[in-house]
Order: C-alpha cells, then structure tokens, then sequence
C-alpha cells in the first residue's frame, strides 16, 4: 500500500505562469510559489554543484507548462542537470506541464533528456468543469495524454483540484476513478482556493462562485484518497503547499496548513468507526502509537466525536498492533481490508 505521504529527495525549482497558452480562472503561481520569476541557468547548476556527490534525488520543474516553452529553452533546462545526471549526483528529472503539451515528439524529447516523470495539471476529467475554468482541452484530450506519457515509458502524475466552477462531488470522485483507470503513478489533490488578482476572484466578488467549505473539502478528499490508497496510487500532495505567500494571498476558499493531516485524520475516523460498528462493542479501542495523531484529529475532533456517539469508550495505544490498524474485543481491523471495505460502502466505482 502506497505510503500517506512519500518522502521524496527532491531539488524544485519553479517556471511560473510560462509557457501557459491560456489564463486558467483560478491560477496564480507567483502566489503559490513564492517565485516572482524563473531561476536563471546559473542559478540552477550553482544549487546543483552545492547538492552532496550522494544526493541521488530529482530535479523538478514545477509551474508554468514545461513542455510548452521554446524547445531550445527547455533543452537549456535540461542540460543544466546532464552532467549530475551522468555521475549520479541526480537520478532524474521531473516536469509538470498541460495536457495539450505532450505530443509524441516532445515525449521522446523528454525521455531522451533524462526525463522519468511528468505531470499533467488535468484539474478535472470532466467537459463542463475545463471550459468554465478555461483550460483549453478537453477530457478526452487529458486522457489521450495520459495514455502517451505511459506508453512512452514515463511516470505518469495526475494534478487534480475540487471545487472549480461547476464542479461537485461526483465529478471530482468521477476524475480521481478516471486516474485510477489511466494508471497514474502518483496524484496531487488541491481544492479550489480563491486567490487575489485572479479571475475567480472578481467571479467570487460578485457572487458569481462560492468556494468549497473546508469540512466539505476534507470530506471529498478523503474519499477520493482512499481511491489512490486502495491502488497504491502514491498521494504526494494533498492541498496547497503552505506558505506565507499563499496564505497572503488567500480570499476565501478551504486553504489550512495541515489540510492532508486533516484529511487522513478523516479516514482514520472511518476506520475506527467500522470497527466499532462490526464488533458491537463500545468500550475499548487500540490503535499503534504511530498513528496518534490522527486518532485524535486536528484539535482533537475525532476524540470528541467518538467520545458523543460512544460515552464509554476508551482509546488506547498498543505499540504490538500492525502499523495503521485499530482493533477491537481482540479483532484487529488492518488498514487495507478498511480502505477496502470503505470504497465497497462510500465510494463505488463511477
């Protein structure tokens, strides 16, 4: 089963807003990043001299749509990594980019680059939700490139965001089932946040858009999670990376720190409650201490639920418990057989 959050050995760098052929509704990378402009070459291969001779990790370039800046330009990009890559300083290379810029012509460049993964900033595989957010493409196009970039032998990374603009909960679970079938490797989940200087948020001054609630976001995400954790779809993101920049520049809409905390803190509170449920008892519970946290939930709000519907009950650690199952009268519930159990009960296939 895929870990919650990987760790990753990664060197980002960020090309924000370029090679975007089309203004997307919601998007504001110099917020999101921090990054006011692209890295210069020399800045890039100074930080790459500066990495330990081990460091074995990938650079990426996140932002803007990589694959769709000048040809020459992107070869600059990747030369700045070809001598790390040969002596083995970097082990590849990562871009993020749209679907409508991944041709076979530029994949075979890609790969031919040192290039293992890219990811695509889909947002939605549904018609309606591109158009109202301006992406240009269509679904069916979004999974056309899907298929290229995995016949091409590359890592395939699915960006998807909840919450735009005629998007609902069973469009977004629709999407995340759809990378499912389009076997992405990894998925990043970002709810729909209401930036400044954006055109969402001159919809949202009108009244012409309403964000999602932050309960309703952690809701929706947990569900589609547990779509990528029942496939060993690694979850390398799940909401917007916290920063002071993009806290700054945040009108409205469900942004919060622990936001992927608050999510898996969610789904332990499924696990815990379907053990309950099926073992008929209400008086002990034991969890593995690692996952303490999470049985508590953010501010302690798992506890306090549990602690309403079941007076009784007393939540206790047991390191000898597998990591991530709960159990209960002596029946262990492993985390599998639950994220198996729950995507049968809440989230069937669409």
């Amino acid at each position: 089963m895929a870990n919650n959050m990987p760790k990753r050995k990664i060197l980002p760098f960020f090309i924000p807003m370029e090679g975007c052929p089309y203004r997307c509704i919601f998007c504001d990378q110099q917020a999101i990043s921090g990054k006011k402009a692209s890295p210069l070459l020399q800045q890039i291969e100074a930080q790459i001299a500066a990495l330990p001779a081990n460091f074995g990790g990938e650079i990426a370039f996140y932002g803007g749509s990589f694959s769709m800046l000048p040809q020459d330009r992107q070869q600059q990009y990747l030369n700045t990594a070809a001598a790390a890559l040969a002596c083995g300083k970097l082990s590849s290379i990562r871009i993020s980019t749209r679907p409508d810029g991944v041709d076979s012509d530029e994949l075979d460049f890609l790969v031919a680059n040192g290039v293992v993964t890219v990811e695509l900033g889909i947002q939605s595989f549904d018609d309606q939700v591109l158009r109202q957010s301006n992406r240009g493409y269509t679904a069916e196009q979004a999974a056309a490139a899907c298929q290229r970039i995995k016949e091409s032998g590359l890592r395939l990374g699915v960006q998807l965001m909840t919450g735009l603009p005629g998007d609902n909960h069973e469009k977004s679970m629709a999407s995340i089932w759809q990378s499912r079938r389009l076997s992405a490797d990894m998925v990043r989940i970002y709810p729909t946040v209401v930036l400044q200087n954006t055109p969402l948020a001159l919809m949202y001054r009108r009244g012409e858009y309403k964000p999602q609630g932050l309960n309703e976001a952690v809701l929706l995400c947990r569900d589609m999670a547990s779509v990528c954790i029942d496939a060993d779809i690694a979850l390398i993101r799940l909401g917007l990376n916290p920063s002071t920049s993009t806290a700054a520049a945040v009108i409205d809409g469900p942004y919060h720190p622990a936001f992927g905390h608050m999510v898996y803190s969610a789904l332990k509170l499924q696990q815990m409650k379907m053990a309950l449920a099926r073992s008929g008892k209400d008086d002990f519970l034991y969890y593995h201490p690692n996952d303490s946290a999470l049985v508590s939930g953010q501010n302690g709000v798992n506890r306090s639920l549990l602690q309403q519907k079941y007076p009784r009950l007393c939540l206790l650690s047991d390191k000898n418990l597998p990591s991530r199952a709960v159990a209960v009268a002596g029946i262990i519930y492993d985390y599998r057989q639950f994220i198996t159990d729950y995507l049968a009960e809440a989230c069937p296939c669409i």
